[in-house]
């Protein structure tokens, strides 16, 4: 039937956050202070978390997200491990210096009278 147009079906929506979010917060998980995450501990922790809602193409995601991550700087990579970059780290929150108060003007003291 020519005439009929063929009803498209969507794609389901995953029942899991973007990769480059899962990404963050598994090197926040489970890094190191100065050498990061491996991609294996990456994996490990993505795959306990979130199981089977990942779906077939969980390797070549990642893979394409830690690409992506590295290349826009969010992420840094050292010696096959990753970690945040410094833009991605929540800044400590700068204690509001309080407005100092103007000093009263000091009155002259009053010479004391010699007895």
């Amino acid at each position: 039937m020519p005439g009929v147009p063929k009803t498209k079906v969507g794609k389901k929506a995953a029942a899991h956050p973007s990769y480059n979010d899962m990404v963050k917060e598994a090197i926040k998980a489970t890094a190191k202070p100065v050498k990061g995450s491996s991609r294996p501990a990456i994996t490990k922790y993505l795959q306990a978390k979130y199981g089977k809602e990942l779906g077939k193409g969980f390797a070549a995601s990642l893979r394409l997200a830690l690409k992506r991550l590295t290349a826009a700087k969010k992420l840094v990579q050292t010696k096959g491990s990753f970690r945040l970059g410094k833009e991605e780290k929540k800044p400590k929150k700068k204690k509001a210096k309080k407005a100092k108060k103007p000093k009263k003007a000091k009155k002259p003291k009053k010479a004391k009278k010699p007895k």
